[in-house]
């Protein structure tokens, strides 16, 4: 492995940290979520609902938990804030990539990313 693919790897491990969790967690609470929305899937997305959060696939803009009007469990569902803010600090590029995912195509395909957390705090959650 190059030196460059190692530094890119750890660089991708480094855990987003509670200061953007909490942030993120703010913002939540001020938005519909953090997720795409076009035809088919648009990837992973964050969510509050109520005291909920919540992370979950995306189709047509739509998170998978309120499909048809049915409430389901999403990949993963924290009961508060503390909890949430607790996983997602603990979290990376790498962890969210989707490469545990038994189907390759969910590697990679529109995943929850640092920019994309600190683009969200910062007030642009892009609906491409």
């Amino acid at each position: 492995m190059s030196i460059w693919r190692g530094l890119w790897a750890l660089w991708r491990s480094r855990p987003y940290g509670r200061r953007l969790a909490n942030k993120v967690a703010d913002t939540l609470g001020r938005c519909h979520g953090i997720c795409y929305d076009h035809i088919d899937y648009c990837g992973v997305g964050l969510f509050k609902r109520g005291k909920k959060f919540i992370y979950d696939h995306v189709y047509y803009g739509v998170p998978e938990f309120e499909e048809n009007g049915a409430p389901q469990e999403g990949i993963a569902v924290f009961q508060d804030r503390e909890s949430f803010v607790d996983w997602l600090s603990r979290q990376s590029d790498e962890s969210l990539s989707g490469r545990d995912q038994p189907d390759p195509f969910y590697f990679n395909n529109q995943r929850i990313t640092r920019a994309r957390l600190k683009d969200a705090v910062a007030g642009y959650i892009p609906r491409v």
